[in-house]
């Protein structure tokens, strides 16, 4: 929902200047930049406690975390900021200087996408790249277009068609259908830290999320609601 508004608040700020390359890049580092700085000083979104900018909020006014409307504005201010150079990208990579030539993307090119997020991947677990967020910004585009230049040596498929179209519901859903199905897998496997359960539970979990996102898409009133269109 965070990235569904910050999107609507992007292209309506960027309505004139939409396809502007520099303010774009600017905007992109800047952005960047700025999110960075909040990991660094401990500041980001911790998912146990629930809680956003703690450094900060500690070191001025200890007791707002006690306000749960204070406290969940926080973690909407640091959701949206956190979304901020995503959006900025996907703006940039929209841009019709970029579009024309994805289809021209090759197995070469797919090779290189997969062995480029191998690297990432590499380097994050070995520490070399000490701009986590930079690293994660890499390695979801690089998979987007491992994926686009995939896409262009698949034959056309019903199914696949589907997916890539239910892709961002599945994104924004995905989590609600997880905490409904894990308690339900933990009762029966007790070892819930176990492979068995954890592919049990991701295989109904996304299969559940991908009918209910296909069957909402439907409705034109949903889809424009909870998708963005």
């Amino acid at each position: 929902m965070t990235g569904i508004i910050g999107i609507q608040f992007s292209l309506k700020f960027l309505l004139n200047n939409i396809y502007n390359i520099k303010i774009l890049i600017i905007l992109i580092i800047s952005s960047t930049g700025l999110y960075q700085l909040i990991l660094t000083s401990g500041n980001s979104f911790y998912l146990g406690y629930n809680t956003a900018f703690v450094n900060l909020v500690q070191s001025t006014i200890p007791d707002l975390n006690n306000y749960y409307l204070i406290r969940l504005i926080l973690i909407y201010i640091c959701w949206f900021l956190k979304c901020l150079p995503y959006i900025f990208i996907a703006i940039l990579l929209n841009n019709p200087i970029f579009t024309k030539n994805y289809f021209k993307l090759s197995k070469t090119h797919t090779i290189i996408f997969f062995g480029l997020f191998i690297i990432l991947q590499v380097w994050e677990i070995s520490g070399i790249l000490k701009f986590s967020l930079v690293q994660e910004l890499c390695a979801a585009y690089v998979c987007l277009l491992f994926g686009i230049s995939l896409s262009n040596q698949l034959k056309e498929n019903y199914i696949i068609t589907s997916l890539c179209i239910c892709s961002f519901g599945i994104y924004l859903m995905h989590h609600l259908v997880i905490e409904f199905i894990r308690p339900i897998v933990s009762k029966i496997y007790s070892a819930s830290v176990d492979t068995v359960p954890v592919l049990i539970c991701t295989l109904f979990s996304f299969s559940l999320t991908w009918l209910i996102v296909f069957y909402l898409r439907k409705s034109q009133k949903y889809r424009k609601l909870l998708f963005g269109g």
